[in-house]
């Protein structure tokens, strides 16, 4: 596991704040799940920096056509993300990051990242073990099973990476057992085949640690931001048996119908009642903020990642 490393934040004026802001939404190595962790972690004061949604001459709106998105291609998304550096608001930001995750599930060319050709043999094992795995949470009897609210919304909405952020609350929500959590996944694939990628490792998503005394809390939201970059079946297979360990959790039995969930229209929310913050699309500010389990997954992890920290910790003048 990786050790936390001394970082001093730079000092950035708020137009170079806005500016980094913007790359990391338009750089091509930064998933959309990604992307909301890093929304999800500003602190309170960035959100003064943050200007009302508004159009006028110079200032396009918004469109919520998915068709106009895929016919336009790169172009349209370009053209929000100018459209963002003139009006730095969190709705165009947001917006921006459903976009790209639109068109990266839909393989629109400069959205998918390439990747190195694996070996035949490497092919093989990795589905090998993928298929292992799958058939696993396939077998999970759902005779009974209700999904959370939320979670069935974002099912409902049917966009890839709103679904994945639902499935990292519900990880995050304590009172759900294991086996709970494993049919709440066995039945977000049963109805999104298209669920996981494939598994990679980069300076987003580095190694797993298999040797289960050296996994913690930190560990785990590490492995939560690395799975944010990398939502493969293997990561969220070990992201799972990493959270039995180390969290106290309920036992396993159904979670009662009339627990406490919230449902946004678009996209999962942070509540205020059991669960730990997790990391969603949309940041609320209150009265008395929590500790934020992602930024300081973000802190730890080191290299480029926690680069991104260095931003989001930046003093402005």
């Amino acid at each position: 596991m990786k050790t936390s490393i001394e970082l001093v934040a730079p000092t950035l004026t708020p137009a170079e704040f806005k500016s980094q802001i913007i790359n990391f939404i338009g750089g091509r190595d930064f998933k959309a799940e990604l992307l909301r962790q890093i929304l999800s972690a500003l602190p309170d004061d960035k959100h003064d920096l943050f200007e009302d949604y508004r159009t006028d001459v110079t200032t396009d709106p918004i469109s919520d056509d998915s068709y106009k998105w895929e016919r336009e291609g790169g172009a349209y998304f370009s053209l929000q993300l100018h459209m963002a550096e003139e009006n730095f608001c969190l709705k165009r930001l947001e917006h921006l990051i459903v976009v790209k995750s639109h068109l990266t599930e839909r393989g629109i060319a400069g959205f998918s990242r390439p990747t190195s050709i694996p070996s035949t043999n490497q092919i093989d094992a990795q589905r090998t073990k993928e298929n292992t795995m799958s058939a696993d949470f396939s077998s999970e009897d759902l005779t009974g099973f209700t999904p959370s609210r939320s979670l069935n919304n974002c099912v409902n909405n049917d966009d890839i990476s709103t679904i994945r952020i639902a499935l990292f609350m519900e990880m995050n929500d304590k009172r759900l057992s294991t086996a709970a959590l494993r049919r709440a996944i066995a039945w977000t694939l049963s109805k999104h085949p298209n669920l996981f990628v494939a598994y990679e490792e980069n300076a987003y998503s580095q190694d797993m640690v298999l040797d289960s005394t050296k996994w913690n809390k930190d560990y785990y939201h590490m492995q939560e931001v690395y799975a944010s970059s990398n939502f493969s079946l293997e990561r969220i297979w070990h992201m799972v048996a990493v959270r039995d360990q180390v969290f106290t959790l309920a036992e396993d039995e159904p979670r009662s119908a009339t627990a406490p969930s919230t449902r946004p229209q678009s996209m999962p929310k942070q509540t205020h009642q059991h669960r730990d913050q997790p990391s969603t699309g949309r940041t609320q500010r209150t009265e008395s903020k929590p500790q934020n389990n992602v930024l300081n997954s973000l802190l730890l992890i080191g290299g480029v990642v926690a680069a991104i920290a260095l931003v989001i910790l930046a003093v402005i003048v």
